[in-house]
């Protein structure tokens, strides 16, 4: 009888608690954050400067940090969206960036997606690393703060192969 009585004062209390737990993640949010950052990458093939900075803050940055040493930071370039999207939108180049096993957090107006990726230049291998992206939901939808990634070309890890077409 002990036990039931128990088990009945932690159900109550777990339903009395409930409303102050955080709310999981809608699982439309989580498809329009990960389709953001696809759309970054539509852009990026398309050489669509326009479209690019559509989809990123005013003052969103893109950093590169290269592996060195002992998985150091070799070398770190910074660049501002508008400059990124300007660079993307004037290559010639063949560009493909695929993520996959993404991580995707949402709390209220941020997101983060963490994901491996590899890029292809000109249809050969280029680099791989992995991502790291900050998104802000604006009326708009969400929108990219800040792209933060690795570059290396040794050690990648191999993507699905569904992710290797």
């Amino acid at each position: 009888m002990r036990t039931q009585k128990l088990i009945l004062f932690l159900l109550a209390g777990g339903v009395a608690l409930a409303p102050l737990l955080p709310a999981a993640p809608l699982e439309e949010d989580h498809q329009a954050v990960l389709s953001a950052v696809q759309h970054v990458f539509d852009a990026m093939a398309a050489h669509d400067g326009a479209a690019l900075s559509s989809l990123l803050m005013p003052e969103a940055s893109v950093i590169a940090a290269r592996s060195g040493a002992q998985g150091t930071s070799g070398k770190t370039a910074r660049t501002t969206g508008a400059e990124f999207a300007e660079r993307i939108g004037a290559s010639k180049d063949a560009l493909l960036e695929r993520i996959w096993d993404a991580k995707v957090s949402i709390d209220g107006p941020i997101a983060h997606v963490w994901a491996p990726y590899e890029f292809h230049h000109n249809g050969v291998f280029s680099h791989c690393g992995i991502d790291s992206i900050s998104l802000v939901k604006s009326v708009d939808g969400w929108k990219i703060a800040s792209i933060v990634y690795t570059a290396k070309t040794t050690g990648c890890p191999v993507p699905p192969p569904e992710k290797q077409k």
